[in-house]
């Protein structure tokens, strides 16, 4: 901050020192400048006796206006009149002023001094204060004087500021702050920023991970290389390259400069930038700088270097403001110390920027000031914040054995935080698995065809000792009949959801729910659809797809999903990108689809939908999978060799003989599984082929299914006794015959279902409620198991079982007042039944 206060003073002294001049050391030659045009080869004796024309004030910051075309040679001339003394021993000096491009400068006829060059190595002692000792006996006392100036003008000309006329030293000690400022300060700029960039690259070079050091040294470095431009007349002879090229590097190091500034900021205020966004503020700071090279000549540069200015600066100024802003909304106390130098830099940026785009002739750039507080200003920053490092580290070595104790501690307590944020993920992933476990549902009630599931889930975790898993896989099946009702069709559902454990949970949920809900509207109070089997496929898909599609790509599911009627063998599917369904015949397993026809529900889809249809034979067995079938790491331990034979997971059926665990095992073999793992194994009429049985054969009466159910062909019997009843619902020994075999295999919804048509048509008849009242208990539905019981109570008041079922359900229903005084009842007339004694015991019975 020392050298901000420096540069601010010697700013104060530089303006206050122009305020006044001290008349009596330093004459002011307030005569007019006039002029003449010259040309390459012109020298003062041709010219002194010109006609000269005077100069118009307002036209001396523009001399190239004087010369056609704007480039060439004009006269300058100024006759004054001199009372001073050349008898001492002081020398005089006369300052004609800041002129452009090149000058040579006579006075009486006598060359005193000469600036810049002319063609064909012309070069432009652009904006630098001239200032020539006039050797003695050259001024005339007590007469008319005459300066002339031989000036090259190549589309820029001008001269201004007031000529003056002193003692040597006065002159030059009055001319020091606007030279400071012009030239010494650049200069002194540039040598300092040089040692910087040496000193910012060392600490790079041992601290490579302080990226921002690197680039705070390219930009000073740019920034130095781009300072000579203001003491360009100095060392130009040396450079051997044109002046029309020089600028172009300058413009050239004025983009690396802010490039490199931008990427400083970026990186010290810790604002990722993405590539695209780093490339394109690349390309849009170089852009001005090719342009640049591309202009034939000087003038063209000239004309539309306020504009390349613009797009230099304007777009590195806007994002430094905006990382110090940002960086003082966290309160960062780096960016408050950098606000201290973003002023002053944004102040004479805007200054100078504005002199080049208005053409303002006369002003003073003040780059040489703002832009090194500036950098200073980082530079003050960066070395506090390496010496904190160093004290840091100095104080880690001191005090390591106590470091290492805080340290330990600290990680103690991250690990106490890390395992108590753990535990409360595994709460979520228990209840989430809670909510997704239900929804793969087995429902399908078919003697014909049986549904087995597996599902290994990649997630596995323990919450409150209880082991759980989490994913994407979801099974689902049920039944449901079309047209006249007489097949049966089971609907089958595999589906994978995008993502791991809780994403693919959720896209789980969202398609079980909605799978289940449809099947549960479509099955209803044993409801037949009116609709066709590849007409109900159709509509679920779209359904189903147009619920994934609310999520925006952001949750899709590839899925099998299918009808099959259990006693033809025809099924209607559509595979949406899942894993080929396999079909397992006569010991060989082959896939049913050979090439990608939908995509995954919920994404968009560049094939038409379409209802799939395929023929299972009796003995046949359905395999449907996701993925993790064929996602399986056959590396060694550390290695990654995913699996790529799509046909493997047809030689594991064939191994494992389509026993779905046997095929799981098979699985685990060969390798890690990557992804969640869920098969679905379908048999078509494994026990006994109904298709070609024709309903009016003599096997279809109910001799024939007693004698299935005395052999224990129950599957037989109860297609028997369905077709019969089918036929003939006046049928009640058949109906009886088939409530009786349903409730036996425990297929409790078929059992309510056949005793609510037997109701119907006896509805004073006081058989089965003791049966129903069973079946709604098992299925949970304890109001209807009561009001059933209720029923079979009025009817048969001494059946004990009936008695103990009723008490149970009171139970269940939270009315153990009732249910006590019902068991009471039950024990009174069996006191040793073995059932009235547990439930006993669970009520708190004395």
């Amino acid at each position: 901050m020392n050298f901000i206060r420096s540069i601010l003073v010697l700013s104060i002294v530089f303006f206050l020192s122009n305020c006044s001049y001290e008349k009596e050391k330093i004459e002011i030659l307030s005569s007019e400048w006039q002029y003449t045009l010259g040309g390459p080869n012109d020298e003062y004796d041709s010219i002194k006796e010109a006609n000269f024309q005077t100069i118009p004030p307002d036209q001396l910051g523009s001399l190239d206006g004087l010369v056609e075309g704007g480039i060439g040679y004009i006269w300058l001339k100024k006759e004054f009149s001199w009372q001073g003394d050349q008898t001492n021993s002081k020398l005089f000096s006369i300052s004609p002023g800041r002129m452009a491009w090149a000058d040579l400068t006579y006075v009486n006829g006598q060359i005193i001094g000469k600036s810049g060059d002319y063609p064909p190595h012309a070069w432009s002692a652009w904006n630098s204060i001239r200032n020539y000792t006039i050797a003695k006996g050259i001024l005339k006392e007590n007469e008319t004087n005459t300066i002339f100036i031989k000036l090259y003008i190549e589309n820029e000309g001008f001269i201004y500021g007031d000529t003056l006329l002193g003692d040597s030293t006065e002159v030059e000690s009055f001319l020091f702050p606007s030279r400071f400022i012009n030239t010494y300060l650049n200069a002194f700029v540039a040598f300092v920023f040089l040692i910087m960039t040496m000193y910012h690259l060392l600490i790079y070079f041992k601290r490579k991970k302080d990226v921002e050091n690197w680039y705070y040294s390219l930009s000073v470095f740019f920034y130095a290389l781009y300072c000579t431009n203001f003491f360009s007349d100095y060392f130009y002879r040396y450079l051997g390259i044109s002046y029309l090229l020089y600028q172009q590097i300058i413009i050239f190091l004025s983009s690396g400069m802010m490039y490199f500034m931008g990427r400083f900021f970026s990186k010290f205020f810790k604002m990722p930038i993405l590539n695209v966004v780093k490339y394109t503020y690349f390309v849009s700071l170089m852009i001005p700088s090719l342009i640049a090279f591309l202009l034939p000549d000087y003038g063209t540069l000239k004309a539309y270097r306020g504009i390349l200015s613009i797009f230099q600066f304007l777009p590195t100024l806007v994002y430094i403001i905006f990382c110090v802003v940002k960086g003082l909304i966290k309160k960062d106390a780096d960016a408050k110390a950098m606000v201290f130098g973003l002023i002053p830099l944004f102040i004479v940026t805007c200054h100078d920027v504005s002199l080049v785009i208005f053409n303002i002739q006369g002003a003073i750039f003040l780059a040489g000031l703002g832009v090194p507080a500036f950098m200073a200003s980082i530079m003050f920053i960066l070395a506090s914040k390496f010496v904190q490092v160093q004290n840091e580290t100095d104080d880690l070595n001191a005090n390591l054995e106590k470091k290492v104790e805080e340290r330990t501690a600290e990680v103690t307590q991250k690990m106490e935080e890390v395992q108590s944020l753990k535990v409360q993920q595994d709460g979520d992933y228990f209840l989430t698995s809670l909510i997704e476990t239900p929804l793969s549902t087995n429902f399908n009630k078919s003697k014909l065809v049986k549904t087995e599931f597996y599902i290994n889930q990649k997630k596995k975790f323990t919450f409150r000792k209880k082991t759980a898993e989490l994913g994407g896989d979801l099974c689902v099946t049920g039944n449901l009949r079309f047209g006249d009702g007489k097949d049966r069709w089971v609907s089958f559902f595999n589906g994978d959801a995008m993502g791991k454990s809780m994403q693919g949970a959720g896209g789980a949920i969202v398609g079980g729910t909605a799978i289940n809900n449809i099947l549960s509207r479509s099955a209803k109070n044993n409801r037949i659809l009116n609709i066709t089997p590849m007409e109900w496929v159709e509509n679920t898909y779209s359904e189903l797809d147009s619920i994934f599609k609310t999520f925006n790509g952001s949750m899709v599911l590839s899925c099998v999903f299918g009808l099959l009627n259990e006693r033809s063998g025809e099924m209607y599917y559509f595979n949406a990108e899942h894993p080929w369904s396999v079909v397992y015949r006569d010991g060989k397993a082959s896939f049913i689809e050979n090439e990608l026809s939908l995509r995954k529900l919920g994404s968009e889809s560049e094939f038409d939908f379409e209802v799939k249809k395929y023929k299972l034979l009796p003995g046949d067995v359905l395999l449907v999978g996701s993925d993790g079938r064929d996602d399986i790491n056959l590396g060694e331990i550390g290695e990654r060799n995913l699996n790529e034979d799509e046909k493997l997971f047809l030689r594991l059926v064939e191994e494992g003989k389509a026993d779905i665990s046997k095929i799981a095992q098979l699985i685990e073999f060969q390798g890690e599984l990557t992804d969640d793992l869920s098969l679905m194994r379908i048999g078509f009429q494994e026990d006994y082929a109904v298709e070609s049985m024709d309903e009016q054969s003599e096997e279809i009466s109910i001799d024939s299914a007693q004698e299935a159910i005395r052999t224990g062909n129950k599957t037989k019997a109860k297609f028997i006794l369905d077709t019969i009843w089918d036929k003939d619902k006046t049928n009640i020994p058949v109906l009886k015959l088939l409530i009786k075999t349903c409730f036996e295999d425990k297929k409790y919804g078929d059992t309510i279902d056949r005793i609510n048509e037997f109701h119907k048509i006896n509805s004073e008849s006081h058989l089965f409620w003791f049966e129903k009242s069973v079946c709604h208990k098992q299925l949970q539905n304890y109001d209807a198991a009561k009001q059933a019981g209720e029923v079979c109570r009025r009817y048969q008041p001494d059946r004990v079982a009936n008695l103990i079922n009723l008490a149970d359900s009171y139970r269940m229903l939270g009315d153990e007042e009732s249910a006590r005084r019902i068991l009471r009842d039950a024990i009174d007339r069996e006191p040793g039944n073995q059932a009235a004694t547990k439930l006993a015991k669970i009520l708190s019975l004395s």
